[in-house]
């Protein structure tokens, strides 16, 4: 008598032979593979200056990127893109130590492509980038609440400090809003960077830079100037530390004209403009955290 186990993997492998022959031929044309690059932006490796006389720096800035997908012209109203793949896993890096470009991700696809990724929480199997540990991981996969997301794992663990003077003041920030993120512009207002015609045999590179100073920006603009006076003014207790909850303390600046295309991600047009300093950081700043290298904020909508 044929042994069990010998004759079930006799029978597997006859079904997978079956299967195998029914499947129809793939005739579809060579796709064209684009590979999906993150690196820091200067503010990560060498920190930066802002318009009041402070010196900020980074010591820890921890996040996931991954999910990239190639979808339709986001512009026209018919698909324009045939993707092949779309991988769904993510890296986790610490960009206040990446010390080069690396690879997220790679997919295929032919036509006009539109390039999808996303800013997340680790994965459970995520694959870890320089200066990121398990224990990094596990702690960020914890779900928790705050003040803007209940039930939520953590998507960016931002750690520094800022220097004027004799006074230091420390920042340890954890956020737990994730943006699927598309339609990056280019720097000169025309057209996309993140669209492209992907044809058979083609093999480009499309850079995602994080830019760790978009966090104090006095509004949600490229022209609005960084700053820290009121960070710093928000440390109510005085232990040299500014938390989140003590920024919700503090008014959101109004001084300056308020974008009228400013978006949270949300969906919500226009969206309502910050009360508070916590609004604007978690709301309005941490949206435009990514972009593509040499280009604009992209459009951020916000995700689980």
């Amino acid at each position: 008598m044929r042994h069990p186990t010998a004759f079930c993997a006799a029978l597997c492998a006859a079904l997978a032979l079956l299967a195998a022959g029914c499947l129809p031929p793939d005739d579809r044309p060579e796709p064209g593979s684009l590979e999906l690059t993150v690196e820091r932006g200067a503010a990560l490796a060498l920190g930066f200056a802002t318009a009041d006389g402070w010196t900020v720096g980074f010591e820890r800035f921890v996040a996931a990127i991954g999910n990239l997908r190639l979808a339709g012209d986001p512009d026209a109203f018919t698909s324009s893109c045939n993707a092949y793949s779309s991988p769904s896993y993510d890296r986790t890096f610490d960009f206040a130590v990446l010390p080069e470009p690396a690879k997220v991700a790679l997919a295929w696809g032919l036509g006009r492509c539109s390039v999808n990724y996303r800013v997340r929480s680790p994965s459970f199997d995520t694959l870890l980038g320089p200066g990121v540990t398990p224990t990094d991981v596990a702690l960020m996969r914890v779900r928790g609440d705050d003040a803007y997301e209940a039930g939520k794992r953590v998507v960016l663990y931002a750690q520094g400090q800022a220097v004027r003077g004799g006074v230091v003041k420390r920042f340890a920030w954890v956020f737990r809003r994730g943006f699927a993120l598309d339609r990056c512009p280019a720097s000169s207002g025309s057209g996309y960077l993140s669209v492209l015609e992907l044809a058979a045999g083609d093999a480009p590179s499309f850079g995602v830079v994080v830019r760790g100073e978009e966090l104090f920006r006095r509004a949600p603009d490229d022209a609005a100037p960084l700053h820290f006076d009121r960070y710093a003014a928000a440390d109510a207790d005085g232990d040299g530390a500014v938390t989140l909850a003590e920024l919700a303390a503090i008014e959101a600046p109004s001084d300056d004209p308020w974008p009228a295309d400013a978006s949270d991600g949300t969906g919500a047009e226009p969206a309502t403009p910050p009360e508070t300093l916590a609004d604007l950081v978690y709301r309005f700043l941490l949206p435009r955290v990514t972009r593509m290298v040499g280009g604009g904020a992209c459009n951020a909508e916000v995700r689980g």
